[in-house]
Parts: structure tokens; C-alpha cells; sequence
């Protein structure tokens, strides 16, 4: 569980009180794997037509 916890605090780019509404926001960084990448050996779905 503890993995698990470091895991997601890493995420966590900045914290923020917001007193107007008794709230929090939570700011993450962008997910590693957002972006598709092609590495060696990629080949497009069309390939072979």
C-alpha cells in the first residue's frame, strides 16, 4: 500500500486551499505515457497494403 501511495504523490505537481469554497485543487503532471510513441520496429496499421 505504501508503493502505492509514493506512487500517486509523485503525480502530484502542487496542492492549492481554496477558501471560497472549502475546497482543494490538485494540479498533476501530464501521464507519462499521454502520448503515443513509436519506437523500432513500428509499423503504421496500413502497412502491407
Amino acid at each position: 500500500m505504501e508503493e502505492k501511495k509514493v506512487l500517486v504523490w509523485r503525480q502530484v505537481k502542487t496542492i492549492k486551499a481554496v477558501p471560497n469554497t472549502k475546497g482543494v485543487e490538485i494540479s498533476l503532471y501530464p501521464a507519462l505515457f499521454s502520448q503515443i510513441i513509436a519506437g523500432e520496429g513500428f509499423e503504421p496499421p496500413t502497412s502491407g497494403l
